[in-house]
């Protein structure tokens, strides 16, 4: 994880160094958000690593479960559908929607946690190609 810290910061910074401000953007916006993501995952395995430290338990962990290929199939079919929900009824419909699906059924997670991860994904989706870029979404063909 540490590498792809340093390698995420390395593209931002060449970005920066390289680049002009209204060329800059996009990758300057990739590397920020990969290292946002990249070190709260950090502070999450520290944490989790600091509770097993701290909890000694005497039967080894069990191996992860194999993925069923009913499970694969369900995802590749929910990505399927999400391209197929951005032709038809553009980003901003499509991505709360597979997001609800995603995190609520194929995840397990409760609806609220989805619903709210839908949300604020959306928004900063949003935010980021309207404001930050400039560039409008593609709205669909229905809603085109």
């Amino acid at each position: 994880m540490l590498v792809l810290l340093v390698l995420a910061g390395g593209y931002l910074l060449t970005a920066y160094l390289t680049l002009d401000a209204a060329s800059r953007r996009v990758p300057a916006l990739a590397a920020a958000t990969t290292l946002l993501l990249l070190v709260f995952e950090l502070l999450r395995s520290l944490q989790r690593r600091r509770q097993r430290l701290g909890a000694y338990d005497p039967v080894p962990p069990e191996a992860p479960p194999r993925a069923k290929p009913a499970g694969e199939l369900a995802v590749l079919l929910s990505v399927a559908a999400f391209i197929a929900g951005i032709y038809l009824f553009g980003f901003l419909i499509a991505l709360p929607l597979y997001l609800l699906g995603a995190i609520a059924v194929l995840g397990g997670r409760s609806w609220r946690a989805a619903v709210l991860a839908a949300l604020l994904t959306s928004a900063g989706v949003w935010a980021a190609f309207r404001i930050v870029l400039s560039l409008r979404l593609f709205p669909g063909v229905l809603f085109s």
